[in-house]
């Protein structure tokens, strides 16, 4: 399987970014084609476009926090980058600044994204899986709002699972963190009303919540072999 990092995440954005033909070409149809997303839905491109200068800041930050005797030459290739992309507009062709950015700049990304290989044991997770997830959360979704569960464990369901579906659709950008993130924001907003969502949890739509959650832990695990979870993180994901 793949190894992945937000360096590496971050060489594949700015490959695909400069292997664009077109001169003419917007950035919405670039972050669009990426990840494949409807470049008329603006909330959806401007929160890509948001992240991928997140995605920037957290890649440099990585780097600089090993300990490398090519870290500092590494590190170079982030000044062009932040030039060069500092003054992108969503809806303005971007070949120019990208043009600024060298083969030499992404090759000196490449040699980071290897470096954080070996601190991060980070592994691709197939994009069949994550799409058999969302298929998974958005039939929950319509199922859950038609159920005779609790409207207050409803609601908490509901606001969760568009957490998730965020988190998958987000993956290229945030990688397993990402998952980790609303993994944990579940299970504290779960931990918070644990008597009223234990009342519930034996009902059908409640039990399916409760199969998402341990299959995204069931993905970190498999993609991130640091990851490890508590004996009462995992009562709490069986429903108990």
């Amino acid at each position: 399987m793949n190894k992945t990092n937000p360096a590496r995440r971050l060489l594949d954005i700015m490959r695909h970014m400069k292997k664009k033909p077109n001169p003419s070409t917007a950035g919405r149809q670039v972050i669009a084609s990426y990840f494949s997303i409807n470049q008329g839905e603006n909330e959806e491109v401007y929160s890509k476009f948001s992240k991928f200068y997140t995605l920037i800041s957290e890649s440099e930050r990585k780097i600089k926090s090993i300990e490398d005797p090519y870290r500092d030459k590494v590190l170079l290739c982030f000044i062009p980058i932040k030039n060069h992309l500092k003054s992108l507009h969503i809806d303005s062709p971007w070949q120019t600044q990208l043009n600024g950015i060298s083969e030499s700049d992404l090759g000196l990304l490449e040699i980071g994204a290897d470096l954080l290989d070996t601190y991060f044991q980070e592994t691709e997770i197939q994009e069949t899986k994550l799409k058999a997830l969302v298929e998974e959360v958005n039939s929950l979704d319509s199922e859950i709002i038609d159920s005779d569960v609790d409207p207050k464990v409803k609601g908490i369901i509901t606001d969760l699972t568009e957490g998730i579906r965020r988190s998958i659709s987000d993956y290229k950008l945030s990688g397993v963190e990402g998952l980790k993130k609303i993994l944990a924001e579940s299970f504290g907003r779960l931990s918070l009303d644990h008597e009223i969502v234990k009342t519930e949890s034996e009902k059908p739509s409640v039990m399916k919540f409760w199969d998402i959650l341990s299959k995204i832990n069931t993905m970190i695990s498999s993609a991130d072999t640091t990851y490890k979870i508590s004996t009462k993180t995992l009562e709490l994901l069986s429903g108990q």
